[in-house]
């Protein structure tokens, strides 16, 4: 809260179940012999890439500063955080200790919202071809894609009818992908 000493809440992490994406390329795809049991392979790409919407719960604990009469005088504790030490300690039935030692998740901390936005790939491989129709490959790729993305943050207080403000605000976001890997390729 505005003029309070320290925050309440110290922030431990955030957690969310997924950051769903689909991604749709159309382009050209080159491959050459090197000899015959070695190929080497290219491709350029361009597409979109679509993320759907999703949100962050964040993760918390209390601030034990709050108790520190050293940094929080008795009159901004009881201004302050009282009430929401009280809360925790008569619906949750915590002593103050365990209280200290609990985290707390605040869910849908942070939503972003469904973008689409235009994107580029390129990659490179290396086949072994260890039989005739069956190769392994080794490949690198790398795709471009800077959607912009709305957040909405709801980390404000709750008023007296458990409303909060959320603030939004838009940033694109430069998204770097690369991918390294191996496949079984059967060729024809």
């Amino acid at each position: 809260m505005e003029g309070a000493p320290v925050n309440m809440y110290l922030l431990d992490g955030l957690e969310s179940d997924h950051l769903g994406m689909c991604d749709i390329d159309l382009g050209l795809y080159f491959s050459y012999p090197l000899s015959s049991r070695f190929l080497i392979g290219s491709k350029l790409l361009a597409g979109r890439r679509t993320n759907a919407n999703f949100t962050l719960n964040s993760i918390s604990r209390i601030n034990p500063a709050i108790f520190d009469r050293q940094k929080v005088s008795q009159e901004a504790y009881d201004q302050f955080y009282k009430a929401d030490v009280d809360y925790y300690i008569q619906q949750e039935g915590l002593s103050v200790q365990e209280m200290l030692q609990s985290t707390f998740i605040d869910e849908e901390f942070l939503h972003i919202r469904k973008s689409s936005t235009f994107k580029l790939g390129t990659g490179l491989s290396l086949a072994y071809r260890y039989k005739e129709n069956a190769a392994l490959r080794l490949y690198c790729d790398y795709d471009f894609a800077s959607p912009r993305l709305t957040y909405d943050l709801k980390n404000s207080w709750a008023d007296e009818d458990g409303n909060r403000e959320v603030r939004s605000y838009s940033k694109r976001t430069p998204m770097h992908n690369f991918t390294f890997g191996a496949s079984i390729a059967f060729m024809f």
